[in-house]
């Protein structure tokens, strides 16, 4: 994913209103002018707004990278954004198609480093996984997700359930979870960290160790024989690894998995 974000939010900086018959139309107009909007030194006041919206650009194609919404928005300063009922829609930057979904109860989005915070519980959802955690960031310049607590990552849910067309097994997903995670958004392919109590689990293996890497390539969807959108490329596992698979068990300090 391009990693180009406007500076749109001095735009939000000269519309801010509490009017909300207006609120509508400053948004959709913001939508449309983010990308063209001049540079300007003013400062937003302090004020709450309902059905907020922050659309982000590529400066070159004029897609939409992506989108903050929020039921209510409170600017408590020039620089900070308080968000409740935060969605966060982020978007294909070749096909403009949303590949990305994030929720939390609340977030706050600071406008000069483009990160957004929260100590709330995070869901990410996307065609090929989906994650879980609490206490977390997002980091809209370089495309990273982090999260600090209970996190659980389930790959390719949409093919769980279903049963492969050569055993005749119903799949289940292969899931990773661990006290820290770090997802990095990449063209191609993601690539997925997990560290402390890291642990995989799959339908016929197991793995504990210290930390774990999960690596994605999106040429492997609709590749596997189920017709799933698996795109798990291969998993490594470092520090004092315990794998069991099939009934047998092996140690070591480090393991390169391959689905």
């Amino acid at each position: 994913m391009v990693s180009v974000l406007l500076d749109n939010e001095d735009f939000f900086r000269q519309t801010h209103t509490t009017m909300t018959f207006f609120r509508h139309a400053v948004f959709a107009i913001a939508a449309l002018c983010a990308a063209y909007a001049p540079a300007a030194d003013l400062k937003m006041l302090p004020g709450e707004v309902s059905n907020f919206e922050l659309p982000n650009f590529d400066k070159d194609t004029g897609r939409k990278l992506w989108e903050l919404f929020g039921e209510k928005a409170k600017f408590s300063d020039e620089k900070k954004i308080d968000v409740s009922q935060m969605r966060l829609d982020i978007f294909d930057a070749k096909t403009a198609a949303r590949k990305i979904l994030i929720q939390s109860r609340s977030a706050s989005y600071d406008m000069d480093s483009k990160i957004v915070t929260s100590p709330d519980a995070i869901f990410v959802k996307a065609d090929e996984f989906d994650i879980r955690g609490d206490k977390w960031s997002w980091n809209g310049e370089k495309n990273v997700v982090e999260i600090r607590s209970d996190v659980v990552m389930n790959f390719s849910p949409k093919q769980v359930g279903r049963r492969d067309a050569q055993t005749g097994v119903a799949v289940a997903p292969t899931t990773v979870s661990g006290d820290y995670a770090s997802f990095e958004d990449r063209d191609g392919g993601d690539v997925f960290s997990v560290k402390g109590n890291a642990k995989v689990r799959s339908q016929d293996m197991g793995v504990d160790c210290d930390s774990i890497r999960v690596i994605t390539d999106d040429k492997l969807k609709n590749e596997n024989n189920s017709g799933g959108t698996n795109t798990i490329s291969h998993i490594e596992a470092r520090g004092n690894v315990k794998m069991k698979r099939n009934r047998q068990s092996a140690a070591s300090e480090e393991a390169l998995i391959l689905p």
